[in-house]
C-alpha cells in the first residue's frame, strides 16, 4: 500500500466515516454500532503502520500514558474495570491525529463539505414537504428510546402540527447543526471557500437551532470581510427571506427559532441547561468524591440508569465533572479552555470560540465523531500558535 495514497485517499475516508456517519442512528437501528467503525479505523491504521514500518510520535504516548494514569484511578475507585476504557473514544481519535497530513486534511475537508452540503439541503426539502402537510413515511426508535421519524428526505425526532426540525442522518437536529458548525469552522481556519461555507450555515437554520443562531454570530464576527462576498451573503439571507415571508414559512422561524430567544421572567424562553447545570452543581457540592470520581458509574456507563438515581444533570458544561469525575473529563475541560480562549490568537478564531460555545451545551468531546473532529479544530489553533506551516489560501470549494 503506497504511503502517498493510504493518507491522501484512504486516510480521509475513514476519518470522515468515523465523524459523520458512524454516529447516525440508522446504522444502529440496522445493528452496526459506532465502535464497529472505530475498530475497522484502527485496525486499517494497525495494518498500515506495520506495513510501513511507521512510528508512534511520543507526544501520543504521553497522552495515553497520562488518561490510561487517571482512568485507571477511577477505575480502582469504583472496582470497575470500565472505567480504564471510558476514553476510548478519544484516544483512538488522538491516534488517528498523529497520521493526518495537509493531503489528508483536504481531502476529508472535500468529502465532509460535500456530504453535509447535501444532507442540508435534503433536510431543507423534507421541511418543505412536512410543513406542506406530508405526514412521515416510518419511524423507528433512537438509541435513546425516543421516536426518529423519516420523512423522505431527512430524519426528524422534533415533530409537532406540520413542523419539523430536521436532523438528516441524525438523532437530532442539534446534532446536524453541530456537524454543519463544525465543518464550516473548519473550512474557515484552512481559508477554504466562503461562499460555500455560508450555504452551510445558512442551510443549518432550517434545524431550528438557538445553538446555530449563536454560532453563525461568532462565525460572523471571525470572517474577514470583501465586497463581492458580504454581497453574495446579503443576496443569498434577501432570497431566503423573501421565500420564507412568500410561502407563509416565516413565521415558523420567528416562533420556533427567535421566539426562544425572548425573555420570559427573567429567563430566556429557549433555555433548557441552566436547571440542569444547576442540579449538577448541587450534585458535585453534595460530596468531595463527586468532584474527582463522579457520582455513579451509571452515568458513565448506562445513562438510563444515571437519570432514574439523579436529578436531569445533563447537556451542560457541569455534567461531565459531575456524571465521570476530573480524573476521567480533564481533556474536556482541557480543550474547552483552549477553545474559549482562542479569540486571543486573533480574530480568526472566534470561529473556535463558537465551536467552544457549542461543547458547553452539548459536552461531547469525549464520543465518537465528535472527539475526532473536536481534536482537528484543536490541532488547527495549536499549528498557528506554535508557528507551523499554515494551510495556505485555497479556491476549492
Amino acid at each position: 500500500m503506497d504511503k502517498v495514497l493510504f493518507k491522501a485517499q484512504i486516510l480521509p475516508w475513514l476519518i470522515f466515516i468515523l465523524s459523520f456517519i458512524a454516529t447516525s442512528p440508522v446504522l444502529a437501528h440496522l445493528g452496526w454500532r459506532g465502535i464497529y467503525s472505530l475498530a475497522l479505523t484502527i485496525g486499517l491504521l494497525i495494518i498500515y503502520i506495520l506495513y510501513k514500518n511507521g512510528k508512534i510520535k511520543l507526544w501520543f504516548i504521553a497522552t495515553l500514558t497520562i488518561t490510561l494514569t487517571t482512568s485507571s484511578s477511577a477505575a480502582m475507585y469504583w472496582g470497575d474495570f470500565r472505567y480504564v476504557i471510558a476514553l476510548t473514544f478519544l484516544c483512538s481519535s488522538l491516534f488517528i491525529l498523529q497520521y493526518i497530513t495537509r493531503q489528508t486534511l483536504e481531502k476529508f475537508i472535500d468529502i465532509a463539505s460535500f456530504f453535509i452540503l447535501a444532507i442540508l439541503i435534503l433536510s431543507t426539502i423534507g421541511f418543505v414537504l412536512a410543513l406542506s402537510g406530508l405526514d412521515p413515511a416510518l419511524s423507528f426508535p433512537n438509541p435513546d428510546g425516543r421516536p426518529n421519524y423519516y420523512f423522505y428526505t431527512t430524519l426528524t425526532n422534533s415533530f409537532w402540527g406540520g413542523v419539523i426540525r430536521p436532523s438528516g442522518i441524525y438523532d437530532e437536529p442539534g446534532t446536524l447543526s453541530l456537524y454543519a458548525c463544525s465543518i464550516a469552522a473548519i473550512r474557515h481556519l484552512t481559508n477554504r471557500d466562503k461562499k460555500t461555507t455560508w450555504l452551510i450555515l445558512i442551510l443549518g437554520f432550517f434545524t431550528l437551532s438557538l445553538a446555530h443562531l449563536i454560532y453563525v454570530t461568532f462565525h460572523f464576527i471571525a470572517e474577514k470581510w470583501d465586497r463581492k462576498t458580504l454581497s453574495y451573503l446579503i443576496i443569498t439571507f434577501s432570497f431566503l427571506f423573501i421565500t420564507l415571508t412568500a410561502t407563509g414559512s416565516y413565521s415558523v422561524f420567528e416562533e420556533r427559532l427567535l421566539g426562544r430567544l425572548v425573555l420570559t421572567e427573567g429567563e430566556l424562553a429557549g433555555d433548557n441547561r441552566s436547571f440542569r447545570m444547576v442540579n449538577a452543581y448541587e450534585l458535585i457540592k453534595s460530596d468531595p468524591s463527586v468532584f474527582w470520581f463522579g457520582a455513579s458509574p451509571s452515568c458513565v456507563f448506562d445513562y438510563d440508569t444515571c437519570k432514574q438515581k439523579f436529578p436531569p444533570i445533563g447537556e451542560n458544561p457541569l455534567f461531565p465533572l459531575a456524571s465521570s469525575g476530573l480524573l476521567i473529563s480533564w481533556p474536556y475541560y482541557l480543550l474547552l479552555f483552549l477553545y474559549l480562549f482562542s479569540p486571543a490568537f486573533g480574530k480568526k478564531y472566534f470561529v473556535v470560540f463558537g465551536f467552544g460555545l457549542l461543547m458547553l451545551q452539548r459536552p461531547s468531546l469525549m464520543t465518537i465523531g465528535i472527539s475526532m473532529i473536536g481534536l482537528i479544530i484543536a490541532w488547527l489553533l495549536l499549528c498557528h500558535f506554535f508557528n507551523r506551516p499554515n494551510h495556505k489560501k485555497s479556491n476549492t470549494t
